[in-house]
């Protein structure tokens, strides 16, 4: 049955929700902007890393947010793209810094196609900078931040579906 009522068309003649479409997960994510280098900010390795964590704590948000293991696993890649370059030689870390800093345009088109992955986008926003990438240091913490929460979350993932299937 085709909308007789033209509210329910967009500028372009195509059918929309006229439901709550984009806001469908109003559990608001934020992150604590990081205006210190992270070697500086997550010097303490047992409140980033262990149980209970900045890390675990990060997955928990995008398991929340349906964010998917691929897609954390995009920047991942990234980030060990980013210490290659750092490690082979030379003086290469603006590069690998560069590499870094082209997660956040790549994560921001993505958060405005797939609003479902905003929370992505304003972690890396919160994470990468030019204040938090100083040294190559900055880098390595990142990339070891980012495998950490990759594992988190499949941890979180497996755990939620235990928990809803219990439910079931």
């Amino acid at each position: 049955m085709a909308y007789q009522d033209n509210k329910y068309r967009n500028d372009h003649g195509y059918n929309r929700n006229p439901g709550n479409y984009n806001n469908q997960r109003n559990n608001a994510v934020s992150f604590e902007t990081v205006t210190v280098p992270l070697s500086v900010q997550y010097k303490d390795k047992a409140k980033l890393y262990l149980t209970d964590g900045v890390a675990q704590k990060t997955a928990r948000q995008f398991v929340g947010a349906k964010i998917t293991t691929h897609q954390l696993r995009k920047v991942l890649s990234q980030a060990k793209q980013a210490v290659t370059i750092m490690e082979s030689g030379g003086s290469r870390f603006n590069e690998a810094r560069n590499v870094l800093f082209m997660l956040l345009p790549m994560s921001a088109y993505n958060a405005g196609r797939l609003p479902a992955v905003k929370p992505l986008y304003l972690f890396l926003k919160a994470n990468i900078s030019e204040e938090t990438l100083k040294g190559p240091e900055d880098i390595s913490v990142f990339d070891s931040l980012m495998t950490s929460i990759v594992a988190y979350h499949k941890y979180e993932e497996e755990q939620n579906k235990n928990k809803s299937g219990r439910r079931s």
